[in-house]
C-alpha cells in the first residue's frame, strides 16, 4: 500500500488543546479519516468546539471521536463533565435511566463537535480481577449487558452521534491489559449478545481488541479469517457495511505478534522483556499494513505516527497565520443539566460514614491511576479531593504501611478504600495489610469505590462483622467535598 492510502484510513491523536505546525501539515498532507481527542485535548468547552470546528474546516470529512464512555474513561470530562460508570447503571439495572444518561452524554459531546463515540463497552466481566474492564462493563452477565448496551446505543444515536462498540470478541475474560501486553481469551456464544444487541440498537461499528482467542497465536485485529467471519455472523440486515476500528494499534499487545510476522525489531525496545505502549514514532509502515491486509477498515492511534508517514518536506510547514488559533468562537449557551447523571450519585444515602467527629482512614490506591487523571474533570477537582482528604483522613498507603500517628488507634471503625484495578495479588498477606487489620475496630464499616472486585476481597479481608458498601467510581463529590 501506498503511504497515503494507509494513512486515509488512521484516526489520530493530538498532543494538545490546539495543533502544532507540524500536526497541521501533516492532516492536511495525508487527511486522516479520523481524529481521536483526548483529556489532553479538552481545556473548556468553548476550546474543545473551536478544535472540533477548525479541525474539520481544514481536514475535509474527518470524523472527530473520543473515548468518552463514563467513570474514569471519560477523556472530555473537563469540557463536557462525567457521566456516571457503567457498572453502577448496570447495578440499578434501569434500562431508560441508562437511555437518558448516554442521550445526555451524547447531547453535550454533539454540541462541542464529537461525531463518533468509542462506545459503550459491550464486554461482559466474567474474569472478576480484569483489570482494565472493570466498572467500564454493565455486568457480569450477557443478559444485563446486552439490555445496557442497547440502553446507551439508543441514547448516543438518538442525540446524533455514531456508536463504536468495544472490545470485540470480549475483553471482560481477560486476566491482563492489552495496553501493557498481550491477552488470550477463550470466547463462547454469549460474549458475541451483548455486540449483537448493540448493533441491532443503532451501532455501526467495531472494535476489535488485540485479544489472541481460543489459543490462537495471532489476535483477533490481525487474524484475516477472524475478521471476515466476524463480519458475516454480525453484520445486521439491512444496516450498510459493518465498520471495524482496530484498538489503539501502538499497544504492547501487538509486540510479539508483529516480531512474528517479521514487521518489528525487538532490539529497538529498551530490554527483550519490554512491555507497555510503543512509541507512535516507532511504529514501521508494516505494522499498519497488516493490521489493514487483516481486514480492519480503520486504525485508531494515540499520536501521529511521523516515522512511518513523515512530511515530504518538513521544513516546508504552512504559514503559521493559517492555523492560527482563533481569538474567539461562537459558543452557543448549553445547559448542561446534570440531574441525569446524579441519579446514581449517592448523596445522603452514606449517613454518618463522614460524620467529621469520627475516625477515618483512607486506602487510596487511584490517586496516580491513570485513568484517574484522564478522567477527573481537571486538576482544581483533585486538588479539592486532595485537601478534603488531608484535612479529614488518616492516611494508609499500601507500600508504607500504617504511619506512627495512626500507629496507636486500634479502634478504627471506618475505612474508605479508592483502587480502579483489583487489589494487588495476595495483598490480604502483605505487611501492610496484616498492620491495617490490627488497628480496626471488632465491627464497623468500609466504603469502596472503583473496581467491582473489591467487594469480595474486602468481605473476606473484614469478616461478617464489617458492614461493605460499595461505589463504582472514584469521584470527590461523593466524599463530601
Amino acid at each position: 500500500m501506498e503511504n497515503c492510502e494507509i494513512a486515509t484510513r488512521l484516526i489520530v491523536g493530538l498532543q494538545g488543546v490546539w495543533p502544532s505546525d507540524r500536526e497541521w501539515a501533516w492532516l492536511q498532507a495525508y487527511q486522516p479519516t479520523g481524529v481521536i481527542l483526548f483529556s489532553r485535548n479538552a481545556e473548556s468547552f468553548p476550546q474543545l468546539k473551536k478544535l472540533c470546528r477548525e479541525l474539520k474546516k481544514h481536514v475535509p470529512d474527518l470524523e472527530i471521536m473520543a473515548d468518552h464512555e463514563g467513570g474514569p474513561v471519560s477523556q472530555l470530562a473537563k469540557a463536557v463533565g462525567r457521566p456516571p460508570v457503567a457498572f453502577a447503571l448496570g447495578q440499578r439495572n434501569d434500562t431508560d435511566l441508562t437511555r437518558r444518561v448516554h442521550f445526555e452524554t451524547g447531547r453535550r459531546l454533539k454540541a462541542v463537535g464529537i461525531d463518533r463515540v468509542l462506545g459503550p463497552c459491550a464486554d461482559v466481566l466474567l474474569e472478576p480481577r480484569n483489570p482494565v474492564i472493570g466498572a467500564r462493563a454493565f455486568g457480569f452477565t450477557a443478559e444485563v449487558v446486552s439490555a445496557h448496551v442497547a440502553a446507551a446505543v439508543k441514547g448516543l444515536t438518538e442525540a446524533g452521534l455514531s456508536c463504536c462498540l468495544k472490545h470485540w470478541p470480549g475483553h471482560g475474560r481477560s486476566s491482563t491489559d492489552t495496553h501493557l501486553e498481550s491477552s488470550a481469551v477463550c470466547i463462547s456464544e454469549n460474549d458475541e449478545l451483548p455486540f449483537q444487541a448493540g448493533l441491532r440498537a443503532g451501532a455501526d461499528a467495531l472494535m476489535p481488541g488485540h485479544l489472541c482467542f481460543d489459543g490462537e497465536d495471532l489476535p483477533a485485529t490481525l487474524s484475516r479469517d477472524f475478521l471476515l467471519e466476524t463480519r458475516q455472523r454480525l453484520q445486521i440486515q439491512g444496516q450498510s457495511s459493518l465498520l471495524l476500528i482496530a484498538d489503539d494499534v501502538s499497544m504492547g499487545a501487538l509486540r510479539q505478534p508483529m516480531t512474528d510476522l517479521g514487521v518489528w525489531d525487538e532490539t529497538r525496545a529498551v530490554s527483550p522483556e519490554a512491555v507497555g505502549m510503543v512509541e507512535v514514532d516507532s511504529l514501521p509502515k508494516g505494522w499498519f499494513e497488516e493490521l489493514l491486509n487483516a481486514g480492519c477498515d480503520q486504525l485508531l492511534i494515540r499520536g501521529i505516527p511521523f516515522g512511518a508517514f513523515p512530511l515530504v518536506d518538513p521544513g516546508n510547514l504552512p504559514s503559521r497565520a493559517l492555523f492560527a488559533q482563533p481569538e474567539d468562537v461562537i459558543c452557543e449557551p448549553v445547559d448542561f443539566s446534570d440531574q441525569v447523571y446524579k441519579e446514581l450519585r449517592p448523596g445522603d444515602k452514606l449517613g454518618g460514614f463522614f460524620d467529621p467527629d469520627l475516625d477515618l482512614a483512607l486506602l487510596d490506591l487511584a490517586r496516580n491511576d491513570r485513568w484517574q487523571v484522564a478522567g477527573s474533570l481537571d486538576k482544581a477537582h483533585w486538588q479539592r479531593w486532595d485537601a478534603h482528604l488531608a484535612a479529614n483522613f488518616r492516611k494508609i498507603w499500601e507500600n508504607e504501611g500504617v504511619d506512627e500517628e495512626f500507629a496507636g488507634n486500634t479502634g478504627l471503625s471506618r475505612l474508605l478504600v479508592a483502587n480502579h484495578r483489583p487489589m494487588p495479588k495476595d495483598w490480604i498477606a502483605q505487611a501492610w495489610a496484616i498492620s491495617l487489620k490490627a488497628h480496626l475496630a471488632p465491627s464497623g464499616v468500609v466504603l469502596l469505590m472503583g473496581h467491582p472486585s473489591l467487594k469480595e476481597e474486602f468481605c473476606e479481608f473484614f469478616g461478617s462483622t464489617w458492614a461493605v458498601e460499595t461505589l463504582y467510581d472514584v469521584y470527590c463529590e461523593d466524599i463530601g467535598c
